[in-house]
């Protein structure tokens, strides 16, 4: 197992890595564990199958969560009491746990992610449709502009996990092309809605 651990400058959980080692050393457990600085995390994190997030980055815990999801690794806080002691058994524990509840269960959390995103998009799209027949345009245009936002994460997890795959990390499979069929579905809807509320603007103007 490959542990990679991330704070602000690489340097405060050196002490954590090494009571980490020697706990590893000491149980014949051949880890490899590492200490990088959170800027460091997009080239440092391809080897690596866990992850774990200094408690002083709490507060870019999301943050990084949201930007590396779809690359089928465990990510997690460190525990502060861990963290402070530098218990090195905890933590290696921690990391063992982490792997373990990760390994097949990521990748498909992150095509559910896909597909529920899209859905929820595509909903927006035809309550959008609802206005427009009302004659509500101003409300159709917003109920768009929240389709495509729902639409995001879709985005920023399929593009994780293209890279992810052209890296060789994950297998894409048919659940993924499922999760892509909904994707470029929801697309289509939005792009087609959006532009039948144009024409639909312009008939009403035309009637004035």
């Amino acid at each position: 197992m490959n542990i990679l651990l991330i704070c602000c400058g690489g340097i405060s959980t050196s002490l954590v890595r090494r009571r980490m080692e020697m706990y590893c050393q000491t149980h014949h457990l051949d880890y490899i564990i590492r200490a990088e600085a959170e800027d460091n995390l997009k080239y440092e994190m391809n080897d690596a199958d866990v992850i774990l997030v200094a408690p002083q980055l709490t507060h870019h815990y999301d943050y990084i969560r949201s930007q590396f999801a779809g690359y089928g690794k465990a990510i997690a806080l460190i525990p502060s009491q861990d963290y402070g002691l530098a218990n090195g058994e905890n933590l290696v524990r921690f990391a063992e746990k982490l792997y373990e509840e990760n390994r097949g269960s990521s990748y498909e959390n992150d095509i559910l992610e896909i597909i529920t995103a899209s859905s929820k998009a595509k909903q927006y799209a035809f309550d959008a449709l609802d206005w427009v027949e009302k004659g509500h345009y101003l409300k159709a245009a917003l109920s768009i502009k929240t389709a495509r936002k729902a639409l995001l994460p879709a985005h920023r997890i399929q593009s994780h996990l293209i890279e992810a795959q052209m890296m060789q990390s994950v297998e894409l499979n048919i659940l993924c092309a499922h999760a892509q069929d909904h994707l470029m579905s929801a697309v289509t809807t939005i792009d087609l809605v959006e532009r039948m509320i144009r024409i639909f603007e312009k008939q009403e103007a035309k009637k004035k």
